[in-house]
This record gives C-alpha cells, sequence and structure tokens, in this order.
C-alpha cells in the first residue's frame, strides 16, 4: 500500500541541513522492516530520527501544509 505523500514544495531548510544524516538511518530502518532487527529496535529509530532533525522537518512541512490550505 502507499501513502500519498502531500508535500509538494521544496526542500525546507531543515531537510537540506539533516538530509545526509537521515538519510544514513535509512538502513536502521529497513533492517527492522526485513526483521534484520526485532521490531523493539523502531523506538530507539524513532528517538534517533526525532534528534537528528526529524522533529524540525515535520514542523516545517506542517507550517507549508497550513499555508497552503488557505
Amino acid at each position: 500500500h502507499l501513502i500519498a505523500d502531500r508535500f509538494t514544495g521544496t526542500p525546507t531548510p531543515a531537510m537540506s541541513k539533516y538530509r545526509v544524516k537521515l538519510e544514513a538511518l535509512q538502513d536502521a530502518f529497513v533492517s527492522i522492516v526485513v526483521g534484520a532487527q526485532p521490531l523493539d529496535a523502531f523506538d530507539d529509530y524513532v528517538e534517533r530520527w526525532k534528534r537528528e532533525g526529524g522533529d524540525e522537518i515535520t514542523r516545517e512541512v506542517n507550517e507549508w501544509y497550513r499555508s497552503a490550505a488557505r
């Protein structure tokens, strides 16, 4: 199943700033999905994603969405 991403703007400042760090986490996420890591590792993944810029990106995208919805 595909969940469509509604973000259609240019990359936000945080996306540009944290892109390399967050791309490095993709392998950790995939290893959890394919079962190479236990599901308990997901909590650590989320904590690291947030700490390494994910929360800032989420804030910027939500701000973009609120301004685009007007």
